[in-house]
């Protein structure tokens, strides 16, 4: 790129390209992304046919910075360590790791920080039966060995999972009911037994809009504890986790893989484009291909063909916006500017193959950064003054 800065943001199926020469956004058929920007109005609307749908909805955007919080980690864990370890110290203390970069860093800061501050720490992978594969559970594997700490694996079961799927029909965006059956229940009947003093939430302020704006005021206050909740990473950026990540050998493969998010197999939070890459790795197939289906046959039968609703996993979408979804896959292909999914992978997969050169940004700067695009709706590199054209209040 000629030694200029692209900035990728992953969407709903959508991948915005963001640089200093301009900004782009390519909506996937199935493989192939197609330019959409003269299909977006001033009013951040994409027109389909005789409807719309909402360009924040597939954008999925988050204001960021680029830079690193800190210059050094040990300094990091003094700094947590000053601010939280009276509060910590001599208490029972539970991380919820699911493989991905976000927790990896907090399982990692944790086990630093107590080097500094005396606590009991516990750490637990939920499983999803069914909907995940085995790729996730051989990572746990990796992580407990190069870490050195026992990561206890807790599942619902597959007979349990099985039951809720027949019941419930494939998980999509805004139902994703596993979540809550085999994740959040379990943790809170682990919690209970275990009567930990504090959980730790690995969410991080640049990692949606939806954190970004809860945790702006933990930002402004510098808040690390509220009730039991532990936060001791909302501020990293995503160079701050790339790098403590990467120090120890512990990136899961689907990020070396081009992936920009780690969940179960057939997770509707997924691109098209990932799916490909990870649902090779289910259980039981048939299972699953059995209740796609059903699903089908219940949910979406009167809106798409059971083709297409396969073909462009379909069932990822509510049936409220499903057939919106089909007719703009069909109609981006006219566009002539496209994207292949293998550019994005490699795009996605070079932060945590190459070495990227950025500028510590001090907190209260970044702080001061966020409300002001809070204020202004602003998204795009705060610290860099870029924002997507086509976001760009009118």
């Amino acid at each position: 790129m000629g030694g200029n800065l692209l900035f990728v943001n992953i969407g709903v199926d959508a991948v915005t390209l963001l640089s200093t020469d301009e900004s782009r956004i390519y909506f996937f058929s199935t493989n192939i992304g197609y330019d959409i920007r003269e299909r977006i109005n001033n009013n951040k609307i994409i027109i389909v046919n005789d409807s719309y749908i909402e360009l924040p909805y597939i954008l999925d955007a988050t204001p960021s910075v680029f830079g690193r919080t800190f210059s050094d980690f040990e300094s990091y864990l003094q700094f947590l360590a000053k601010n939280i370890g009276s509060k910590i110290k001599s208490r029972k203390v539970v991380v919820w790791f699911s493989g991905g970069k976000d927790s990896t860093a907090s399982l990692i800061v944790l086990l630093g920080l107590q080097r500094y501050v005396d606590f009991h720490l516990e750490a637990y992978y939920m499983h999803v039966p069914l909907l995940d594969g085995e790729r996730n559970l051989r990572f746990v594997d990796v992580i407990s060995r190069r870490l050195n700490i026992e990561i206890s694996i807790e599942s619902i079961g597959r007979h349990k999972m099985k039951d809720f799927l027949e019941y419930f029909g494939i998980p999509y965006r805004g139902f994703r009911w596993c979540t809550y059956h085999s994740k959040i229940k379990p943790m809170r009947k682990i919690k209970r037994i275990r009567s930990f003093d504090y959980e730790v939430s690995s969410e991080r302020i640049f990692e949606s809009y939806k954190r970004f704006s809860s945790l702006l005021e933990y930002a402004r206050r510098k808040m690390f504890i509220s009730g039991k909740q532990l936060k001791p990473t909302y501020l990293f950026t995503i160079m701050d986790v790339v790098d403590i990540v990467k120090k120890r050998n512990v990136v899961h493969p689907d990020y070396l893989a081009g992936c920009s998010r780690v969940s179960c197999s057939i997770c509707p939070y997924r691109t098209i484009f990932e799916l490909k890459k990870t649902m090779d790795d289910l259980e039981d197939p048939g299972l699953i291909d059995n209740a796609l289906r059903k699903t089908y046959l219940a949910r979406y039968k009167d809106m798409v063909d059971f083709e297409e609703y396969m073909v462009y996993a379909l069932w990822r979408f509510s049936p409220r916006i499903a057939d919106k979804i089909l007719a703009l896959k069909k109609l981006v292909r006219e566009s002539e500017q496209c994207l292949r999914s293998g550019d994005v992978h490699r795009m996605i997969s070079s932060i945590w193959l190459s070495k990227f050169e950025s500028p510590i940004i001090e907190v209260d700067k970044a702080i001061s950064l966020m409300q002001d695009a809070y204020k202004k709706r602003r998204f795009g590199i705060l610290n860099l003054g870029l924002e997507p054209n086509f976001m760009v209040k009118t």
